[in-house]
């Protein structure tokens, strides 16, 4: 789990490192800081794994670069990222998608496709072919048909904040479907015939984008919605 850098001397020891690859105690240590002081936050800063210290320098661990990374250059704050996932838009040829219902908050009990979030360091491929698995039981070829970046707020408020890859495939006949997870029951629905309230409020707008376009799209959906 990520270790969220709060102390304003621990923050300025990564931006100095991250600017400067190697520095001495002296190096990094600002004027008017005492030096007990700044080594006990250097030291927390070891015993978390971020720094480390060869010979006579200190610089990044591993888990030190990806922190950086991840954190804005300035201020080394670590701020909320939109979450990347796909989505699976399997249709057969009777015009019936796989499609589940949400089983938790935002829009519980409502359809939506399969589909799920991007674990860091896995390749949009991996994450396609294990949400085959996990969430369909199906071993299918799908194409890579756009991405849509949806958000969700109130007023001014963004509450959710998504970037969906949208693949799809057409499929012969309706295939047996399981879930390897409990909490999801996919079933051949009849889009169609499902109330918009039953439905995810982005799922015909991106489904009518998929359908329409030959070529590669880019969607931009905001909805304007409250959640209790």
């Amino acid at each position: 789990m990520l270790t969220v850098v709060q102390h304003f001397i621990q923050r300025d020891i990564l931006r100095s490192l991250s600017r400067h690859g190697s520095q001495s105690f002296s190096e990094l240590r600002p004027d008017g800081i005492a030096n007990n002081l700044f080594g006990y936050h250097l030291k927390q800063l070891i015993n978390n794994g971020i720094v480390e210290r060869k010979n006579e320098h200190y610089g990044l661990t591993a888990a030190g670069i990806q922190y950086v990374s991840l954190a804005t250059r300035t201020n080394i704050d670590i701020l909320p990222s939109p979450k990347i996932f796909c989505l699976l838009i399997i249709e057969n040829d009777s015009g019936n998608f796989i499609m589940h219902t949400r089983n938790a908050s935002p829009f519980v009990g409502q359809y939506t496709f399969p589909g799920g979030s991007l674990f860091y360091g896995e390749s949009l491929g991996e994450l396609t072919q294990r949400q085959l698995i996990e969430k369909v039981g199906l071993q299918i070829q799908l194409t890579h048909k756009g991405i849509a970046n949806i958000r969700h707020q109130h007023g001014s408020n963004v509450w959710s904040h998504n970037y969906a890859h949208i693949y799809y495939t057409k499929v012969d006949g309706s295939p047996r479907i399981r879930s390897k997870d409990a909490r999801f029951t996919p079933a051949w629905i009849n889009i169609s015939e499902v109330d918009d309230e039953r439905l995810m409020p982005d799922i015909r707008e991106i489904l009518g984008a998929t359908k329409d376009n030959k070529e590669f799209f880019y969607l931009e959906i905001t909805q304007h919605s409250y959640i209790d």
